[in-house]
């Protein structure tokens, strides 16, 4: 019987060797899933045309097992890039490298912040070193090297200012002098002047718009006419300049005084002088005159103004139109000591000399005296609930004070009080009407007066 089958048990344990398995006669089929492990497999033997496209994954790589060397190289050169003064530029692809890289200077001026004509920068070539500030290509700002503060408008210093650090002409503060001053002449220019004693500016205006707003504690601001005559023109000067006087001198802190310290005779005829919300106004040596017109001096909302005796008013003309030589609106703290002199041939006009309103604050001290003919008006008037402290003489006039009426004849009642007080050669002493108050802290001399008082049933006097 020819033998067709031999069991496995039949096999002597090792008769088998591999000269005895023909080539190629073993398949997959003969190897059992599971059975082949890493020790039947020779070093090296698998290489990459034995594993299968995408069949290596993470968990088949160990950490920390891919090198350097694994890593193919790209275009960037091997270095370091950037500095103190220069920044890197990389370029990174979707899996995350570095394919370009360089160093690019850092295009900022060292000494120099800037946009545009507009900049801020440090200056230094030897010994001038200073800070400036420019907008718009001109330079507004600087600090210099002795740490002040100036403030420039194109080439023109308007604050020099002595600290450690403007309207076109408006200075805001001047710190660095304790005494900040301005001329003006008849013969002086606005447009080319520059306010100095050898460049006067023409005109009071002027003058002030230079002056600064804000000052130090005892820094002193001062207008300065020069010569013996000044023609002034109609101006009206506004604006907050200083805001208290020297307690200790009595003075205010903006002042308006004659260059040559004797006297300067300004001539209204072609305009007064208005001030309106200017503070701690003084004058010193000024003789005003008029001759025609109606022109005066105006105070609006003024505090802290002072007259000095110093000064004086003469009015010369025939024809004066109104009346009013000085005329207080709302002001407080003001203080005339100015004697007021009428020529003989003024004998009428409209309104009094000196008219005070609007619940002003007055305290004067002067003689107001009209030469020649008496004057057909009061010298002195008070209404809309003003207050006057008069110590002075008046000396003919139709009245010397009249109280709580004006020149239309209606208004509302003033208070005087009165000390020192001499009325001479008056038609009426002092009138009140519409609830005025008179009264006297020293009862006052009264020589060649027709009627001392004439006292409306509201009004009183003691």
């Amino acid at each position: 019987m020819a033998l067709t089958q031999v069991k496995s048990d039949g096999i002597a344990t090792g008769a088998v060797t591999a000269t005895q398995i023909a080539a190629n006669a073993v398949t997959v089929d003969d190897i059992s899933d599971g059975s082949i492990h890493t020790a039947k497999l020779a070093a090296d033997c698998v290489d990459g045309t034995k594993i299968a496209d995408d069949a290596i994954n993470t968990e088949h790589i160990a950490d920390d097992a891919v090198g350097a060397d694994q890593l193919a190289n790209t275009t960037v050169t091997a270095g370091s890039y950037g500095s103190a003064s220069a920044i890197p530029a990389i370029t990174v692809d979707a899996q995350g490298r570095i394919t370009a890289a360089s160093t690019n200077a850092i295009s900022v001026e060292s000494d120099r912040i800037f946009e545009g004509n507009t900049s801020a920068e440090a200056v230094d070539t030897g010994s001038d070193g200073h800070f400036k500030v420019v907008t718009e290509g001109t330079e507004r700002w600087r600090v210099t090297n002795d740490g002040t503060l100036q403030s420039y408008n194109g080439s023109n210093l308007l604050l020099d200012a002595e600290i450690k650090g403007s309207s076109t002409n408006e200075t805001l503060v001047n710190f660095a002098t304790n005494t900040v001053e301005y001329y003006i002449s008849t013969s002086g220019n606005d447009s080319t002047g520059d306010g100095t004693s050898s460049s006067p500016f023409r005109s009071l205006f002027r003058a002030f718009e230079f002056l600064p707003i804000a000052r130090k504690l005892d820094q002193t601001f001062v207008v300065r006419i020069q010569g013996t005559t000044y023609d002034a023109i109609s101006e009206q000067i506004k604006g907050n300049r200083s805001n208290v006087g020297d307690y200790q001198t009595n003075r205010g802190r903006v002042r308006i005084i004659a260059d040559n310290g004797s006297g300067v005779t300004v001539n209204l005829n072609n305009g007064g002088w208005e001030f309106r919300e200017v503070s701690g106004l003084d004058f010193d040596n000024i003789d005003w005159t008029r001759d025609s017109g109606g022109a005066r001096l105006t105070f609006r909302n003024t505090h802290w103004t002072r007259v000095l005796s110093s000064c004086s008013f003469v009015v010369n003309g025939s024809n004066p139109g109104w009346s009013y030589l000085v005329s207080c609106f709302g002001v407080k703290s003001f203080y005339w000591n100015c004697n007021i002199t009428i020529g003989s041939n003024l004998t009428n006009g409209l309104g009094s000399i000196f008219t005070i309103e609007d619940r002003s604050d007055v305290t004067a001290s002067c003689t107001i005296t009209k030469l020649g003919t008496k004057f057909n008006q009061a010298a002195v008037t008070v209404y809309d609930r003003s207050r006057l402290h008069w110590s002075g003489t008046i000396n003919n006039f139709h009245t010397g004070i009249r109280l709580g009426i004006n020149h239309y004849g209606n208004s509302s009642g003033g208070t005087l009080i009165m000390e020192y007080t001499t009325l001479s050669n008056l038609t009426v002493g002092v009138s009140a009407y519409y609830d005025s108050h008179i009264r006297w802290y020293h009862v006052p001399n009264i020589t060649n007066v027709t009627t001392q008082y004439t006292v409306s049933s509201t009004s009183r006097y003691n």
